[in-house]
Parts: structure tokens; C-alpha cells; sequence
């Protein structure tokens, strides 16, 4: 219940650190061809290797939420969001938030939202709401995990689903995406561990939020 608890408290956070800050350097598409950083060439070949085998998966997500969506009540907060009313949504996303863990399609509606209405932040909640439902299967089971970021508990297509769309928060400029992708790589979850390109990414997040002093 503690991750589960943390996870949902970490989804409020995730949205704001999508906000560009002033004179902060972090690494994007625009600057890529400039400096050809190898994180960002890694991240990239990352998620067109996922991209390539979901593809008729994430069709299947914005079919199924189309469908959804005509025949919900005009007046249902979710068909004011999934018709592109973005303080519905987010009324969903934080006001209902432990009980969207429950909810085996929230995840589903914030890639619709992304895609459809082109709310970028919505990645972010579709990374944040697979990893709670994983975290909370492995709790309700009694698994050991040491994973902070689970996804070895939804199904393959979610799992790659979950880390493409942490990809496109991490191009969104999101220190939060940087500092899951660190943690992925220092350890090994996922990705090859590379202690090099984990230190780089978690730089990007403290340049966001320096410590406090005495930290």
C-alpha cells in the first residue's frame, strides 16, 4: 500500500515538472542535431524498437476509447474529458486518482488524451497509472519487489506502452521522466544498465530541483 500510496502522490507532482523552466539545460530534440547526444540517440533507438511492435495496440486503445466515447452521457465528467475538456480530465487524474488504480482503462484515457487532443502531460499519467496497477498487483500478491518503478506485473503490450509514452514525457522536457529513466538505467530494469548515461539523466532532474541546503 506504502508504493501504491507513493506512486499516487508522485502522479500529482509528475504533470507540473513537464513545465519548461527558465535557463534550465536539458536535453531535447531541437538540440540533438547540434550536440548529437548520445542519450537522447540511445532513448530514441529505445523507443522505436518498443514503437515498432504496439502499433496495433495503440490502435486498439484509440478505437476502443472512440467507442467509449459515443456512447457515454454528454453530461459524464469523462465524456467532457474524452471530448477534449482538459479540466475534466484532470479533475479524473488528480480528485479521483486512487481510485483510477482500480480503473483497468484509466491508462487508456490519458493516451487518448495525448494523442487526440495533443495533452502532452498526459503521457506521464499512462506511465503513472501502468506502474501503480503493477505496483499494487505484486502487493496484493505478496511478491518481493525491489523494483521502485514496476512494470512486470501488467501485460507485455502495456508494459511497452507504458515506457513509450515515459519516452515521449522525457522529450516533453519532464525532470521526472529523466530521473524514472536514471533509475532504469543505474539498476539495469529494462534497458542495459549504464551507470554513465544514468548520472547524465539524473542531472537533468536536479537541475530542475536543486536540493535544499543541508541535503
Amino acid at each position: 500500500m506504502k508504493k501504491i500510496v507513493v506512486l499516487i502522490t508522485i502522479f500529482v507532482f509528475f504533470i507540473s515538472c513537464n513545465l519548461k523552466r527558465e535557463n534550465q539545460t536539458v536535453v531535447t530534440s531541437e538540440n540533438l542535431t547540434i550536440d548529437r547526444d548520445p542519450t537522447m540517440q540511445i532513448i530514441d533507438s529505445i523507443g522505436r524498437d518498443v514503437d515498432k511492435d504496439i502499433v496495433g495496440f495503440k490502435n486498439d486503445i484509440l478505437n476502443f476509447v472512440e467507442k467509449k466515447r459515443t456512447i457515454l452521457r454528454d453530461s459524464s465528467l469523462l465524456a467532457k474529458a474524452l471530448s477534449g475538456d482538459v479540466d475534466a480530465y484532470y479533475r479524473i487524474s488528480f480528485d479521483m486518482a486512487p481510485a483510477t488504480v482500480n480503473d483497468s482503462n484509466f491508462y487508456k484515457y490519458s493516451y487518448y488524451m495525448a494523442q487526440k487532443y495533443g495533452h502532452k502531460s498526459a503521457y506521464s499519467d499512462v506511465f503513472l497509472d501502468c506502474g501503480a496497477k503493477s505496483a499494487k498487483y505484486y502487493k496484493d500478491n505478496n511478491y518481493e519487489e525491489n523494483n521502485d518503478w514496476p512494470l512486470d506485473y501488467i501485460g507485455d503490450n502495456q508494459k511497452k506502452l507504458a515506457l513509450s509514452c515515459l519516452i515521449c514525457s522525457y522529450k516533453e522536457d519532464s525532470p521526472w521522466a529523466a530521473k524514472i529513466f536514471a533509475y532504469y538505467f543505474r539498476n539495469g530494469y529494462y534497458f542495459p544498465k549504464n551507470i554513465e548515461i544514468a548520472n547524465k539523466l539524473d542531472s537533468i532532474y536536479k537541475k530542475a530541483f536543486p536540493p535544499f541546503d543541508g541535503e
